[in-house]
């Protein structure tokens, strides 16, 4: 909407930067435009605010004037209120002034994007609009980067033009000033630094300024300073062969202590991360569906998933939630991911009967094409919110999983009934070096149709000397769900001799018939199906153990208190105080804790 009819009229008399002029006659013409917007600004010259009523400031876009306004006096500044004219937002306004002082017209540093209905300043806080006369700018120096480098090697040579803003075309004349004095610098008549150690070996940090004077009779300057550090000669971590590890269904897998395989020759700090290995497959995307109708309750879970430790974004995932086992397994929610604020999120509605149920889940992978576990479960409860779009709740997808410290990690099941293969690479990574170093090493994880033994509950024994310990049976103690054969063993005794008969009976008993003491023995029952395992040296076989403590203590007699003589005194008499210790006998020196009761009548 054309909103102005009414045309300024100036005289115009202008020319590109500076000129010399009578007021000019600028004008603008608000009907040939249809967006305005305003602008309140205040004038300088070299820095110094622009006072009086004979000045000007005009809006142009090229020679066409789109905007003027004379000053007003503003309690103590002379504030321009302009009402700028366009056809098209973006539009690069630029901004002149007429000086009345220097009669002359010149062009402001600032300019602005056209925006309709915007505001560029207002009276509290005006633009600023800037015009340049005879101000003598200084050199700007601004920008220089460090520089780190490995003893030995070279700091790159630096072209301080580069980093030189010199506003006024002055020649430039460069100087340094160095806090280290095995740093040498050499700047050629080109503006070039060349910054050099002293000693090839030297390491340190040395700060360097470098100063840019005008040749003027001022000397104006501008400084800018940059760190140069020489570190010790980095050398990458390396990491030796981790054994793969192989355990049957429901096992465990031995943790990995990091520092039994690692070599750091530099004694810097590093962090340990993973990735799993995978390959594609063939799987389908799964047909999850759920029937609201057949439930009366639900509640909704609104997670992120991460799959084999990798965060999911986009793609064809699908997650869905699940109750029940077996035959009976029931689909209970399915959702496909949302991108909210950065992530992906499953905005999922779970239906249940009744409380407490066990809700489950599994995740479609379409980078893998592979439906895999979630190792979180959730207790229905019906309207209840697991997670929100800001706060999404976690879980995790993959067969195992990975809890990693910053010294060890450990690798679990996700489903104690998988059995397959996982390929883990660990990575290990210097930290704060300035080469940032890494090394990895492979470990496959192999899960076997098989179950591992399980052995526990073997009862400590502490017995007299002379006292013989209860031969037991260690079948007892075994769990071996695949009836596989075991065989069994005993190590660390130092002190008794353990037998083990073809029955799995145990007999224990001292060396010396007259030692006294405790010893440790660890029980390990081995299925059959190890001995191939081993023979290929993987760690954490078909093997479970049981640790029992044995014992023999002195032989321990009762104490014996005897004599202690009957007291009889008069009406009002007083008993005389009865030392017990000297009626007791305790040939063993025990500790002895005393009591009384009454004898009944």
């Amino acid at each position: 909407m054309k909103k102005y009819a009414a045309i300024v009229l100036f005289v115009l008399l202008t020319q590109a930067g500076q000129s010399y002029a009578a007021l000019p006659n600028w004008s603008a013409t608000p009907a040939n435009y249809e967006l305005s917007a305003t602008m309140t600004a205040t004038l300088y010259l070299d820095f110094v605010a622009v006072e009086g009523e004979g000045n000007l400031v005009g809006a142009f876009v090229g020679e066409e004037c789109r905007g003027v306004a004379s000053p007003i006096r503003v309690l103590d500044s002379w504030v321009y209120f302009l009402t700028i004219f366009s056809n098209s937002n973006g539009e690069i306004i630029r901004l002149k002034a007429y000086v009345a002082a220097q009669d002359r017209i010149l062009n402001a540093e600032e300019t602005i994007s056209f925006s309709a209905n915007g505001a560029y300043g207002d009276p509290s806080n005006p633009l600023a609009l800037h015009t340049i006369l005879n101000y003598d700018f200084p050199p700007s120096v601004s920008g220089i980067p460090d520089q780190k480098i490995e003893a030995g090697n070279r700091f790159a040579s630096i072209d301080l033009k580069n980093y030189l803003v010199e506003k006024d075309g002055h020649a430039i004349v460069w100087s340094y000033s160095s806090d280290n004095f095995f740093l040498t610098v050499a700047i050629d008549a080109q503006g070039v630094a060349t910054i050099t150690p002293t000693r090839t070996d030297w390491t340190g940090t040395g700060n360097i300024t470098f100063t840019a004077t005008d040749q003027t009779d001022k000397k104006l300057t501008g400084s800018d300073s940059a760190v140069f550090t020489a570190l010790p000669p980095d050398h990458p971590p390396v990491v030796k062969t981790i054994p793969n590890q192989t355990i049957g269904i429901a096992g465990t897998f031995a943790p990995i202590l990091f520092a039994e395989y690692l070599t750091e020759n530099d004694g810097d700090q590093v962090a340990w991360s993973y990735r799993f290995r995978t390959a594609d497959k063939e799987g389908t995307r799964p047909t999850w569906a759920v029937q609201p109708v057949d439930y009366e309750l639900s509640m909704t879970v609104t997670p992120t998933v991460r799959s084999r430790g990798e965060p999911t974004a986009g793609g064809d995932f699908l997650l869905g939630a699940f109750a029940g086992a077996g035959a009976l397994e029931e689909c209970r929610g399915v959702a496909t991911p949302v991108e909210v604020l950065g992530s992906w999120v499953y905005f999922m509605t779970v239906y249940s009967n009744s409380f407490g149920e066990e809700i489950r889940f599994r995740f479609f992978d379409s980078r893998t094409r592979e439906v895999l576990p979630v190792r979180e479960k959730i207790s229905f409860a019906p309207n209840s919110a697991h997670g929100s779009p800001t706060n999404p709740t976690q879980l995790g997808a993959g067969y195992l999983y990975v809890e990693m410290g910053s010294n060890e990690t450990q690798v679990g099941l996700v489903d104690e009934s998988w059995n397959g293969t996982e390929a883990i690479e660990f990575i290990v990574a210097d930290l704060g070096t300035l080469n940032g170093y890494t090394d990895t090493a492979a470990v496959t994880f192999n899960v076997l149709a098989n179950h591992q033994p399980l052995v526990t509950g073997i009862p400590d024994q502490i017995v007299e000397v002379g006292s013989g310990f209860a031969a037991f049976d260690l079948d007892s103690y075994l769990t071996e769900l695949d009836g596989d054969q075991i065989i069994w063993s005993a190590a660390g005794n130092s002190a008794l001799r353990v037998d083990v008969d073809a029955g799995n009976e145990v007999t224990v008993a001292p060396f010396d018939p007259a030692w006294t003491g405790r010893d440790t023995v660890v029980f390990t029952a081995m299925d059959l199906f190890s001995l191939l395992i081993y023979a290929i040296g993987e760690k954490n076989a078909f093997t479970n153990s049981d640790t029992v403590v044995f014992g023999i203590v002195p032989k321990d007699h009762p104490p014996v208190l005897a004599d202690v003589p009957d007291q009889t005194v008069g009406l009002l008499g007083s008993f005389v105080p009865i030392p017990l210790n000297g009626y007791l006998t305790e040939v063993d020196g025990d500790q002895t804790r005393w009591s009384y009761e009454f004898p009944p009548p």
